[in-house]
């Protein structure tokens, strides 16, 4: 137990101690056991709580987006993290394959659980970043009757585009599975060579990431040989079918949430949110959800971000702490306090917070900036020009080649960072603009300033010699030094081009339009600055690389050479989609 007078040193407004009880057990309906940590204030009374279920270790995982444990305690929550099925201090077998059914059950049984602990008021929340928050819409998806509200932050699965085309490569295939294997290694495997052999390929996969990234074919890569990987085949169908489980299943969640999410994180959780306003279950799931967008990639709360740092600005500007607890405070224990605001964002460029009544904002105008070239748009030393004026017809077409052997290094962008060289965030874009497999597109220097907040898409019309290929897209604010910093990011992988579901190669030397999705973003382009768009076909080790043969993912060892033909003219008039906050006049 902690006294009052010692948490006071550290929260003024603590109003009473606390006390941490560990390895608390609960059974799941078939038996198993899953055990918990719960830190709760040191009173009679009974309180509400806040449940955080990780595959991460209980032991490490005791706060929420910069919200301690203790700190829920001292405004009178408890916090309850519990270890997931078969993860760590709990029983069970932990298989990711199913971990959908599997969470949605014990969750459910989780929350009742709290619910009839002696100590507990009835009314429990949940809480928890990336995984975690997948944990939390399975949860709301169980209808748990003593579930109140959720705090999903980092949730990958509302962006339903982040899987379906390719695999993040050095992130999630190889760091991420690094990270979760070891403690499956050490369940499975006594002491002895066996288990030494399985830790070792585990951290030399998180130590070096890219030199795994560089096997060929990927499906044989060491890595995949640790005990609870499935072929690799199978890994980008088995992440886009659960990424694509949510988009229509928000009408059986009938709690309020609070996202959370960055402008950097793989999958921006503004479709959650979305989701929830337009097609919740109940009328509090629609009106109660809430979502704060901070400068932040898939992590807690950041005070600097790729490149750029914004200071206390980036973390207590955010006002996140005192959010959650507000949000938990009026739907856990009814307190009498205002509803948070139906949207909070960071404004990149301006480094200012903003509120908002809704996502995307209303108002919000959509520009169309054309590309154009003397049909030379390789590198930024080419000619390739962005403009909001329409292309005349027989504009002539931009080329590049792209070598599978050859790739464009990975260099910032929207990613899950667990280790390796690919950083989310903002970076110098002129290494790789310096290329002539990538085409750069720029505007001239802006007149006046140009507020970009919402969702980017890429129209761009492309032919080309292969079967199928990569097309990714990079939106970058260019300063007067010519400093180009990227804003925001997507690839399609053309054979799902109309979607996971229907998958089609390409036929070599027809015209297609592709849709570039680049997710959303708030940036403001300053005057004096220039937009810039890049087109290429790889970002490794990031994405996997496409090979070009249409082979199934993972199985080729050699590839094939595409050249590209990017059409921008009246007849395929390539553009950019820009959603543009209404100018002062």
């Amino acid at each position: 137990m902690i006294p009052r007078h010692i948490l006071a040193l550290q929260f003024p407004d603590a109003k009473h101690g606390i006390r941490k009880d560990f390895d608390v057990e609960m059974k799941t309906r078939d038996g198993v056991t899953l055990r918990a940590d719960v830190v709760r204030p040191d009173i009679d009374a009974k309180v509400p709580a806040v449940l955080l279920r990780t595959i991460y270790n209980k032991a490490v995982r005791q706060s929420a987006m910069g919200t301690s444990a203790v700190h829920f305690a001292t405004q009178g929550f408890a916090f309850v993290v519990q270890d997931t099925r078969g993860r760590y201090r709990s029983e069970g077998e932990w298989d990711w394959r199913v971990w959908g059914q599997k969470d949605r059950r014990d969750g459910y049984d989780a929350i009742e659980w709290v619910a009839s602990l002696p100590w507990c008021n009835g009314n429990v929340g949940t809480v928890g970043s990336s995984y975690e928050g997948g944990t939390q819409l399975e949860c709301a998806r169980s209808q748990a009757p003593h579930l109140k509200a959720i705090a999903p932050s980092m949730a990958a699965m509302g962006y339903d585009g982040v899987m379906r085309s390719t695999m993040m490569l050095e992130t999630i295939i190889i760091a991420w599975v690094a990270l979760v294997a070891a403690d499956t290694v050490m369940k499975k495997y006594p002491p002895g060579p066996e288990r030494d052999q399985y830790l070792a390929l585990t951290a030399a996969a998180f130590a070096d990431p890219v030199a795994v990234a560089n096997a060929l074919p990927l499906k044989d890569m060491p890595v995949m040989r640790i005990p609870g990987m499935i072929p690799y085949s199978e890994v980008v169908t088995l992440l886009s079918s659960a990424a694509l489980t949510y988009k229509d299943n928000y009408e059986s969640m009938l709690v309020p949430a609070l996202v959370t999410s960055g402008w950097y994180d793989i999958a921006v959780g503004d479709q959650v949110y979305r989701g929830l306003r337009d097609h919740g279950g109940s009328k509090e799931a629609k009106t109660g959800t809430k979502l704060i967008l901070g400068p932040w990639g898939h992590s807690d709360i950041d005070s600097h971000i790729g490149e750029l740092g914004f200071g206390p600005a980036g973390y207590v500007g955010s006002q996140v702490p005192p959010a959650y607890i507000r949000f938990f405070g009026r739907h856990l224990r009814g307190d009498n306090v205002p509803e948070l605001p139906n949207v909070r964002y960071f404004l990149m460029g301006a480094d200012t917070w903003k509120n908002a009544d809704d996502w995307p904002l209303p108002g919000t105008q959509t520009e169309r900036w054309y590309l154009h070239s003397a049909g030379r748009a390789n590198s930024a030393a080419g000619n390739g020009r962005l403009s909001t004026k329409t292309p005349a017809s027989g504009e002539r077409p931009d080329g590049y080649r792209y070598d599978p052997l050859t790739p464009v290094p990975s260099w910032g962008h929207r990613v899950a960072y667990f280790g390796g060289s690919t950083i989310h965030g903002p970076f110098d874009q002129r290494r790789i603009e310096q290329r002539p497999d990538v085409l750069v597109y720029t505007s001239d220097a802006l007149d006046e300033p140009l507020e970009v907040v919402g969702n980017l898409e890429l129209r761009l019309f492309l032919s080309t010699n292969v079967l199928d290929t990569d097309i990714i897209a990079k939106v970058c604010d260019v300063d007067p030094s010519g400093i180009s910093l990227n804003v925001a990011d997507g690839i399609v992988r053309a054979r799902f081009r109309n979607g996971w579901e229907k998958p089609e190669m390409l036929k070599p030397g027809e015209v297609y339009e592709f849709r570039v999705d680049m997710g959303p973003a708030a940036w403001l382009f300053r005057s004096g600055h220039r937009l810039r768009v890049q087109v290429t076909s790889s970002a490794f080790p990031h994405w996997e690389r496409n090979m070009n043969t249409g082979h199934a993912a993972g199985e080729d060892a050699e590839g094939v050479v595409a050249n590209h033909t990017v059409l921008h003219s009246a007849e395929h008039p390539s553009h950019l989609l820009l959603p543009v906050q209404p100018r002062k006049s």
